[in-house]
């Protein structure tokens, strides 16, 4: 009966040793790229961006949010929802909110290049930034307040 119990506690104790350094392997053969990095970095100072914004006016409610994800040509892609009322999606509205999301992000004044810059591990030169920038694929999707299955998207 004891040698049950030994073999018990050994499994116990091996096991979940064994699959945690199964794990280890598995993420640290993950392929990861910096533009990866850079976007999930992105992904975090806009939800915290967000919950401080939520946090000092908690009667407004937050009508666009920004995500970052990398496309498979290795481009950043800056995609941003915006509620709107159900009759104010269309094709014209989605093309003038991604206009004057193009200009904020692509301007002269855009905040995303020293962003950029300054979220990163390693470095970037202020051309690297800028280039990343430039290269960006930008995403406007509309979506209606009271129906979210209701939307559309357009694209730069």
């Amino acid at each position: 009966m004891n040698k049950i119990y030994l073999i018990i506690i050994g499994l116990v104790f091996i096991v979940p040793n064994s699959l945690a350094s199964d794990i280890g392997k598995a993420l640290s053969r993950s392929e990861v790229s910096y533009l990866d990095l850079l976007a999930n970095n992105l992904n975090m100072m806009t939800l915290m961006d967000m919950a401080i914004k939520h946090e000092n006016d908690s009667e407004n409610k937050i009508d666009s949010f920004t995500k970052y994800t990398v496309s498979k040509d290795h481009r950043l892609i800056i995609q941003n929802l915006y509620q709107v009322p159900v009759e104010m999606v269309t094709k014209e509205k989605c093309n003038e909110l991604l206009g004057s999301l193009s200009q904020e992000i692509k301007g002269s004044d855009s905040d995303l290049t020293s962003t950029l810059r300054l979220i990163g591990a390693a470095m970037l030169t202020p051309q690297q930034a800028s280039q990343v920038v430039k290269d960006a694929y930008i995403v406007a999707y509309v979506q209606a307040k009271e129906n979210p299955q209701l939307g559309l998207n357009c694209t730069q």
